[in-house]
C-alpha cells in the first residue's frame, strides 16, 4: 500500500485549507452528501491504523481531530461537530451528512448518525443544536425576568 496515507498533514493545515475553501466558495465548491464509515482518530488514520481502541483509550486525548474512515482507508476530517460527540462514537459505524470538500478531504457536518442495530440514529445535528441553544436562551430570559 504505497500511497499518500503515510503522509501526515498537520490538522492546522487542513483546517486552514477548509477555511479558505469555505471563504472562496466558488473556487472549490463543496457538495452536500453523506459519508459512511467508522470514526477514527486523525493521526491514526494518516498512518493507516485504527485507534483509539475505544472512547476510554488514553490515546484519544492525543488526537487533534476525528475522521470518518471508509474500509478502503480513505477518510474525511469532520468539522463543525462537537468533539465530545465524535469521541463517544470512536470506532462506531456512522453516517455523516454535510458539505464535502474532496480537495481537502473534509466534511462540514450537518447531521451525525450512529449505527444502532439495523439502523442509524441521529445523535447530533445543527438543527438539534440550534433548538437546544434557543431553549437555553428562553430559560435564561425567564430566569432573568423572574430574578
Amino acid at each position: 500500500m504505497k500511497n499518500l496515507k503515510h503522509v501526515k498533514l498537520p490538522l492546522a493545515t487542513l483546517a486552514l485549507a477548509g477555511a479558505f475553501a469555505a471563504a472562496s466558495g466558488s473556487v472549490y465548491a463543496a457538495e452536500r452528501s453523506t459519508v459512511s464509515g467508522f470514526v477514527n482518530g486523525y493521526e491514526c488514520a494518516t498512518i493507516g491504523e485504527r485507534c483509539p481502541v475505544d472512547n476510554a483509550d488514553p490515546r484519544i486525548t492525543l488526537q487533534s481531530g476525528f475522521v470518518v474512515q471508509q474500509a478502503d482507508g480513505s477518510f474525511h476530517l469532520m468539522t463543525g461537530v462537537p468533539r465530545d460527540v465524535q469521541v463517544r462514537a470512536v470506532n462506531e459505524r456512522v453516517q455523516v451528512t454535510g458539505n464535502i470538500h474532496e480537495r481537502y478531504r473534509t466534511v462540514e457536518v450537518e447531521e451525525f448518525k450512529v449505527r444502532r442495530g439495523d439502523s442509524y440514529a441521529t445523535v447530533w445535528s445543527q438543527d438539534i443544536q440550534r433548538q437546544e441553544r434557543e431553549g437555553f436562551e428562553e430559560l435564561r430570559r425567564a430566569f432573568q425576568a423572574g430574578g
